[in-house]
């Protein structure tokens, strides 16, 4: 049985947000705190389904209040939640800075295309991703992260994904990314 899941969105129907302001500028891939007082403010750029989790342009994740809630009782340490407003709404949605990165890709059974290695910034670091597979002994102990050198997904554990579930919340499914 799976532990760990990669986060995505499910549900074609749903609304699309975009991102309206924000300063500072985040940076949600450096997985470290942010400084920002502000709500971060979305709009809604597509009408449809209002979802628990949305990822936004720049796969800024916007989630519910009750989502981000979960997230915080399992793994205060992993995750910012930092405050948004959508639509002006700024009661019921935060932006989920992840600040938790794991050096725990299982290069061996994962379907990685890498940039070269004399590549000036990124040398023989994932370019894309076919197939991830998290060694979950290196992960073991973390419930809401992102892969090092791969921090564009979000990784949940399976107790995550289990009180997510318990809620239940929408907008995301789990795809498995351990065994």
């Amino acid at each position: 049985m799976a532990e760990y899941f990669k986060v995505a969105m499910d549900d074609e129907r749903r609304w699309h947000l975009e991102l309206l302001a924000v300063k500072p500028p985040i940076d949600i891939w450096a997985c470290c705190q942010v400084d920002v007082s502000l709500p971060v403010k979305f709009g809604v750029l597509v009408p449809g389904l209002k979802v628990d989790y949305n990822p936004s342009c720049f796969a800024i994740p916007v989630v519910s209040k009750r989502f981000a809630d979960v997230l915080q009782s399992i793994s205060p340490d992993e995750i910012q939640r930092l405050p948004a407003s959508v639509d002006n709404d700024p009661n019921n949605w935060k932006v989920l800075n992840v600040v938790s990165k794991v050096d725990c890709i299982d290069y061996a059974r994962s379907s990685i295309q890498s940039y070269p290695q004399d590549h000036p910034e990124k040398p023989g670091k994932p370019r894309g991703v076919l197939r991830l597979v998290i060694d979950k002994n290196l992960a073991k102990g973390h419930h809401v992260f992102r892969a090092k050198d791969w921090e564009v997904v979000l990784i949940v554990s399976n107790d995550v994904k289990a009180a997510l579930a318990r809620l239940p919340v929408t907008g995301l499914e789990f795809i498995p990314v351990s065994d």
